[in-house]
């Protein structure tokens, strides 16, 4: 897919650069957090996670964790750990309740994980959720066609009505 091709050569292009940058700045947590969102968006989520985590571990106060943490959300979910995908995103929502992103996985990850109930609460946590948010969102954007999908199934589970959101 033409979708695949440019993953692929963002990867090659962006991901030396951010290991490079990482090796002259060990301690930039932003370096790690972009280094572990496009290993998370290029179907290797657990090393991506570890990125996360060691950004996480930097700066903990970062005004910028519930970014974080719902990239670690989004790992989970891609790698199919939906509980775990639930709890980041729980804590993504607790640093920042407007989080979208977090929202959304939250209430996807939950319905996947045969939750449907705690799913729909997740979703009316918020704002209405339309296709337009999820495509202006790259924490879900950036993901693989296949788990973008899956994203969608589990908000359908939840009580998303996908065409209703697209006449909104």
């Amino acid at each position: 897919s033409l979708f695949g091709v440019a993953m692929l050569l963002i990867i090659e292009k962006i991901n030396p650069r951010y290991a490079r940058a990482i090796e002259l700045n060990p301690n930039d947590s932003s370096g790690h957090a972009s280094l572990g969102a496009l290993l998370v968006v290029s179907d290797r989520p657990d090393d991506g996670i570890a990125e996360l985590d060691r950004a996480l571990q930097l700066s903990p106060k970062d005004p910028r964790a519930h970014i974080y943490l719902s990239l670690k959300s989004g790992g989970h979910f891609v790698a199919g750990r939906y509980d775990e995908a639930a709890a980041f995103a729980r804590d993504a929502l607790s640093r920042r309740r407007d989080e979208p992103a977090a929202r959304i996985l939250l209430a996807a990850a939950l319905a996947l994980a045969g939750q449907p109930d705690r799913a729909r609460d997740a979703l009316a946590l918020g704002p209405h959720v339309d296709a337009a948010l999820l495509e202006r969102l790259w924490v879900i954007d950036w993901l693989r066609p296949a788990d973008r999908e899956r994203v969608k199934a589990g908000l359908r589970m939840a009580g998303w009505d996908e065409a209703d959101s697209e006449a909104a």
